[in-house]
């Protein structure tokens, strides 16, 4: 198994200046593997690489972990900010397991138009809905544990 070529750039950026592995998710752990999996995900997201030429496993690290830091930095407003991609964000999250957090992101979306961006009722709607992984930390572990232990399938040509 290879990493695809046009993706290798982008892993000798992030783990240089970091100083680990190019398969970083093979030997780090917690913080530092979710730390990687954010850089990784900017990149990602900011380069002209085309979804239809790498695995899927990229595409899911980089709409979600993006997903993730428009989040810790907007609020409710990444709902705005990333409208247009809300609907792919969320099948990104149901594809990795994560079908309670996609659905409790449904319901703050729909909340947000009718609500006229509310955010105390964008609140309310995303945690009415059963959700094990509510807790960002813990999502946060899940979703890096997820790509480090299905790399084999997710991130080789």
């Amino acid at each position: 198994m290879n990493i695809p070529k046009n993706i290798l750039p982008l892993l000798q950026k992030i783990t240089t200046v970091r100083g680990c592995d190019l398969e970083f998710w093979n030997s780090l752990e917690g913080d530092e593997l979710i730390d990687m999996m954010f850089k990784l995900s900017g990149e990602l997201m900011m380069s002209d690489i085309d979804e239809d030429s790498i695995p899927e496993g990229y595409v899911l690290l980089a709409y979600i972990f993006y997903w993730e830091t428009n989040c810790l930095f907007s609020g409710w407003y990444a709902i705005e900010n990333k409208r247009d991609e809300m609907d792919k964000i969320i099948r990104c999250y149901r594809k990795v397991g994560l079908n309670g957090e996609a659905d409790a992101l449904v319901k703050a979306v729909e909340v947000w138009f009718s609500s006229k961006q509310n955010h105390e009722r964008v609140g309310t709607a995303y945690h009415s809905v059963p959700n094990d992984f509510e807790d960002e930390g813990a999502r946060l572990t899940y979703l890096a544990d997820y790509f480090a232990r299905n790399a084999d399938n997710l991130l080789y040509a």
